[in-house]
C-alpha cells in the first residue's frame, strides 16, 4: 500500500518517492488550455501549494515525473517555459520586511532562471525587470506562480497599521503583473481570502476561525471583551479593511441597522454577529435588512462562543 503524502508540497516528491497521488494533472491542463489568469481561494491544508507545483513542472518540462499521468500524452514538452514562483514564508511584519521578503524571493528565481536585475530598492520594478528579462532571455513567454498571495495581511490581521502598509506594498507588487500581460503565457495566484470576489462563503468559516485563534491570550487577561459582540465585530471589520474590500459597519435600514455589509463584485454580504445562543440569521431574514440591495445578496449569521473565544456556529443563505 502507498503512503500517503501527509504534508508534502512538493510533486516531484510525491513521485519519485512513490507517494500515494490521484491523478490531476487533466484539470491542470485543463486551466492552462482556457485561461490565461486564474485565481484559486481554499482554506490552508486544502492542496493548493502542491496543485502550484504541478503546475509548474509542466510548464518546465519535467515529462518524466508525469508517465502513466493523463497529462504526458496530451502536452508538449518540448516547449519549456521560464516559470516565476512567489511564496511566502513567515517574517513579514511591516512594509520594509515585505520589501526584503519581496527581494529574496525575486533573487531565488533569478539564480534558478540564470538572470540579474538591476533594480535593487523597488521590489516591484524588479518583479517587472525580471519578467521582461525572462520572456527575451528564454524567447518564451513567461508563467507566474503565486501561492497564497495573502498570507503576509492574514499574519498581521491583528495589527490594522501593518496589515493596511502591507497590502499597500503587495498591490504595488502584484500590479506589474497586469502592466506586463504582453509578456504573459499563464498566471495562477492561491490564497484563502479572496472568497468575497468569488462568492465563497464557505471557504470565509475556517478563515474566521483561524483570525480568531491566532489573536494572543493575554489581550484578554483582566477584562472581558470576549463577552461583547464590538469586540468581535471590531476584529472582523479591521480584517475585511485591510483586503481593500468596501465596508460598512452599522449598515442602517428603515428596519434597523445591521452589523456589517461589505459589498464586491456586484454582490452584497449581509453579516450579523451574537454572543452565545442567539440565532442572528433568523434576525436578518425576520428585519430583512437585505430589501434595500438588490443583485446577489447573501445573508451571514455568526455566533461567538466567548469562552472559546471563537465561532461557535456559522450559518448563511444566499437570496
Amino acid at each position: 500500500m502507498k503512503k500517503l503524502p501527509v504534508g508534502i508540497q512538493t510533486f516531484r516528491t510525491i513521485i519519485e518517492e512513490d507517494y500515494l497521488y490521484i491523478d490531476k494533472t487533466e484539470m491542470a491542463r485543463g486551466l492552462i488550455d482556457n485561461y490565461r489568469y486564474v485565481f484559486l481561494s481554499r482554506p490552508r491544508r486544502f492542496g493548493k501549494s502542491l496543485f502550484l507545483d504541478t503546475l509548474k513542472n509542466i510548464f518546465e518540462g519535467q515529462r518524466e515525473l508525469f508517465r502513466g499521468l493523463l497529462t504526458e500524452e496530451q502536452w508538449n514538452w518540448e516547449v519549456k517555459y521560464p516559470v516565476i514562483k512567489i511564496s511566502f514564508s513567515g517574517g513579514v511584519h511591516c512594509r520594509e520586511s515585505l520589501r526584503k521578503n519581496l527581494f529574496y524571493i525575486l533573487k531565488d528565481n533569478q539564480e534558478r532562471l540564470d538572470i540579474l536585475c538591476e533594480e535593487r530598492e523597488d521590489p516591484s520594478q524588479c518583479f517587472a525587470e525580471l519578467i521582461k528579462k525572462a520572456f527575451r532571455k528564454y524567447q518564451q513567454k513567461v508563467v507566474i506562480l503565486v501561492d497564497e498571495y495573502d498570507k503576509p495581511i492574514l499574519d498581521n490581521i491583528e495589527h490594522i497599521h501593518d496589515a493596511l502598509a502591507i497590502r499597500d506594498g503587495m498591490h504595488d507588487f502584484y500590479t506589474k503583473i497586469k502592466e506586463n500581460d504582453e509578456y504573459l503565457r499563464f498566471a495562477f495566484l492561491t490564497g484563502v481570502s479572496k472568497f468575497i470576489n468569488a462568492g465563497d462563503v464557505e471557504s470565509l468559516e475556517p478563515v474566521i476561525r483561524r483570525l480568531f485563534s491566532s489573536i494572543a491570550y493575554n489581550n484578554f487577561t483582566n477584562n472581558s471583551i470576549e463577552a461583547y459582540e464590538g469586540f468581535y465585530a471590531s476584529v472582523l471589520y479591521a480584517y475585511f479593511a485591510s483586503l481593500g474590500l468596501d465596508i460598512i459597519a452599522e449598515d442602517v435600514s428603515n428596519k434597523g441597522r445591521i452589523d456589517l455589509t461589505l459589498k464586491a463584485e456586484g454582490r452584497t454580504f449581509l453579516f450579523e454577529f451574537k454572543v452565545t445562543d442567539k440565532e442572528p440569521l433568523e434576525q436578518i431574514k425576520k428585519m430583512k435588512y437585505y430589501e434595500k440591495y438588490d443583485g446577489e445578496r447573501y445573508l451571514i449569521g455568526i455566533v461567538f462562543d466567548p469562552r472559546a473565544r471563537n465561532v461557535s456556529k456559522f450559518e448563511w443563505e444566499k437570496i
